[in-house]
């Protein structure tokens, strides 16, 4: 991502913690099923427990790199020209979407989360429209979805006067 002349970053918003939080205890789990599989394994097989054991956890660990990485560089980036969409798909294919301000049609903000009024447990998607460009950028899982809207709608319009 390049800044054209006299651009500026105003704000950049990165995926919320609490999903994260709720994949971790997923991916935990799934962690502890294997290596209770893995233990059936090294009852067979008890001269290489030590290589199974760790040859699984270096891979729960990469997998678990992997993830976190992937969710934490996903980020909207918004200036005072446009706003840039970079989506990691995954170690090797960002996908970068951008819309100019002036060109926003509609913004739409969709809350959820177990309690949407406590804000370290509410989340939400963020909808940006266009009416210049095929690519509409959708990004999920945001803290304060209605304040980025908010947020996106003050800095738009006033770009379009």
């Amino acid at each position: 991502m390049i800044l054209r002349k006299n651009e500026q970053i105003l704000h950049t918003v990165y995926h919320h913690f609490f999903p994260y939080v709720k994949r971790l205890v997923l991916f935990s789990l799934f962690s502890i099923l294997i290596f209770v599989l893995v233990r059936f394994l090294t009852l067979t097989f008890p001269a290489v427990a030590f290589y199974i054991y760790l040859t699984f956890f270096v891979i729960l660990v990469a997998v678990f790199l992997y993830m976190s990485f992937i969710y934490w560089m996903d980020r909207l980036i918004i200036t005072n020209q446009r706003l840039i969409f970079i989506n990691w798909i995954s170690l090797t294919y960002v996908q970068e979407n951008e819309i100019f301000l002036k060109d926003v049609q509609d913004i739409a903000a969709f809350e959820s989360g177990i309690i949407r009024f406590i804000p370290f447990l509410s989340n939400g998607t963020v909808v940006i429209k266009s009416s210049a460009y095929k690519v509409d950028i959708t990004f999920e899982e945001v803290g304060k979805a209605s304040a980025v809207k908010t947020f996106i709608n003050k800095i738009s319009e006033h770009d379009k006067k």
